[in-house]
């Protein structure tokens, strides 16, 4: 096999004797970025305009076309699982203090409006992600999907639902391992509560109305195809694209 080498050591590279053409060092740089809390809220309103167009799109069909809306039951988990993925990157977004200028109103407004339909605490869910910062691409990284290669066991993981109880039962061994964020515990209670009152609450209701086929592709959408873009979107992001397919990297 043909050993393909890197021209560069990006490794050994440090950030201060990185500068543009200007001579502004990539710290000094970094500095000075500042989040756009409109940019922000506009596109956390287009998520969720675009999850309240799709309800009502299928709701449309199921009423004029009910042999279409049999047929689309496989594709609209898709629409709606990958629309609240997008939507929980602006919790990773909050987890960096960047949706609201006061941090305290920043938690809340993360939790009402993001958190609540995965059932997640940003509190809780910041320990783990700085953790992720803190020891990315070491074997005790807290996030480590990227771990697994891009191949059908990912895909089967992934759509299965194996992927994403990995990922609750890992956060929860790192968040109950920090002695001093036992307080968050009754957040954390809370907010999986208020996730699944929301859920149930959409399954529910449609089912009542006899939208049973919404309520499908609403379970669908939020346990096999958001995990699934999670879990694909962090190895796109972290995985080498020389990764070996063999090595296992939650031991090396």
């Amino acid at each position: 096999m043909e050993t393909i080498k890197t021209l560069h050591d990006l490794e050994s590279i440090k950030k201060s004797e990185v500068w543009d053409n200007d001579g502004l060092t990539y710290l000094e740089f970094k500095k000075k970025l500042a989040p756009n809390y409109f940019i922000v809220w506009r596109d956390i309103s287009l998520g969720y305009l675009a999850l309240i167009t799709s309800i009502l799109t299928y709701i449309y069909i199921i009423n004029n076309y009910p042999k279409l809306a049999l047929a689309l039951i496989p594709v609209f988990p898709i629409f709606f699982g990958y629309i609240i993925a997008f939507l929980h990157l602006f919790i990773h977004e909050a987890a960096h203090y960047n949706i609201a200028r006061n941090r305290t109103a920043n938690d809340i407004l993360c939790n009402i409006l993001l958190c609540s339909i995965i059932g997640l605490n940003i509190k809780s869910y910041r320990i783990i992600h700085w953790d992720h910062h803190r020891n990315l691409g070491e074997t005790n990284d807290s996030e480590h999907s990227y771990f697994d290669p891009l191949n059908l066991r990912f895909l089967l993981e992934s759509l299965l639902g194996y992927k994403a109880i990995k990922v609750i039962l890992n956060r929860k061994a790192k968040t109950d391992n920090k002695p001093s964020d036992k307080s968050t515990s009754g957040s954390d209670l809370f907010m999986f509560l208020t996730g699944l009152i929301v859920n149930m609450s959409i399954v529910v209701v449609s089912f009542s109305y006899d939208y049973w086929q919404l309520s499908l592709a609403w379970i669908g959408g939020v346990f096999i195809f958001f995990p699934f873009f999670g879990a694909l979107r962090q190895l796109l992001e972290h995985r080498d694209e020389l990764a070996d397919n063999d090595t296992d990297y939650s031991k090396v």
